[in-house]
């Protein structure tokens, strides 16, 4: 049986998107017979451009794990508050290796770094595995296994009332799209509309987003800052007859996965990795940020809000299983073990 330690600088921060993925990888490890710990790691990210990123990076390479047991380490969080001595190191993305900002360069080094040093990369996609090898070199693409994000099935619950037609789920982040979704959402005044938007740091929406989001100027839109707990958010993936993703570029997908295992139509642009994950899967409506076939995002969101109740696929709800994803995970420490 393997012995692991799954580390994170989510295990600090409950009711974050990290803490509930570092949960559910030893809640998924230990279904399968693997004795997983967590393994609480300092989040060093304070919110400064350069500070915040440097104070990070140096740690990811001059200091190790707090590990008396000599457990195979596996690292869940964000690569740049890594340590020394990580065997299995998972990737959600490399949005690192296009950031056009300057300070990039530094997380860019942490991943290089975390990469050389695991025998085992794990990518939450098949889109984020061509980026290691894309970015990083083909040897680490040969190293990296796919192991999807593990999302427990929802509860059953009565039936909610779907008061929401149209809702966004996102950070502060430009490549998310903020911007894109409220303008194309601003042609349709008999829609509700809700944004849960999530600040990184504690600063309000850029200017032109808060001017957006006024109420004054949006009858019909519902802005909910700061993090929801679980429930809440589940309550409100309930409450909505479609989810839009507008990210020019993702990699931790969970808000759309979870509304989606939940009969919630997702509305997604046609590009990686949403193909590879969904395919032609009912209730998933595709658009082109080009306009020349006519699959705009309006359309998308209307064809959506109008979709029929729908069934999620199995195989998709297999794939993302604690049970799946543990087996995989077993294959990877083990692998790692051996190497």
């Amino acid at each position: 049986m393997s012995a692991v330690l799954v580390a994170s600088d989510g295990w600090d921060r409950p009711g974050t998107a990290m803490h509930g993925y570092a949960r559910d990888v030893v809640a998924s490890a230990r279904l399968v017979g693997v004795d997983a710990i967590p393994g609480p790691l300092q989040n060093f990210s304070d919110g400064r451009r350069f500070g915040g990123t440097m104070s990070p990076v140096l740690r990811c390479f001059l200091t190790g794990y707090t590990n008396p047991d000599g457990r195979l380490v596996h690292n869940t969080g964000w690569p740049p508050n890594g340590r020394r001595g990580a065997k299995v190191v998972t990737f959600h993305d490399l949005w690192a290796f296009r950031d056009p900002d300057p300070v990039a360069f530094l997380r860019r080094a942490a991943y290089k770094a975390m990469a050389r040093r695991a025998r085992v990369i794990a990518a939450d996609s098949a889109f984020t595995k061509e980026e290691v090898r894309r970015r990083i070199g083909t040897p680490f693409g040969e190293k990296t296994l796919v192991v999807p994000i593990p999302v427990a099935p929802p509860a059953s619950s009565a039936a909610t009332a779907k008061d929401v037609d149209v809702l966004w789920v996102g950070v502060d982040l430009p490549r998310k799209g903020l911007g894109e979704f409220l303008r194309a959402t601003r042609t349709f005044p008999d829609l509700s509309v809700t944004v849960r938007w999530t600040p990184i740091r504690p600063a309000a929406p850029a200017p032109h987003l808060a001017a957006m989001l006024e109420p004054s100027r949006r009858p019909n839109l519902v802005h909910v800052p700061g993090r929801l707990s679980e429930e809440e958010l589940g309550t409100l993936y309930a409450r909505s007859r479609c989810i839009v993703s507008t990210s020019t570029y993702e990699g931790f997908h969970m808000p759309i996965m979870e509304a989606y295992l939940r009969g919630v139509a997702i509305v997604v642009p046609a590009e990686e990795p949403y193909l590879g994950m969904y395919g032609e899967a009912a209730g998933v409506h595709y658009y082109d940020r080009s306009v020349r076939n006519g699959r705009t995002l309006e359309s998308a969101i209307r064809a959506a809000v109008a979709d029929r109740i729908f069934t999620p696929s199995q195989t998709i709800r297999t794939w993302v299983s604690f049970r799946n994803v543990g087996e995989i995970l077993r294959a990877a420490y083990e692998s790692a073990a051996r190497t």
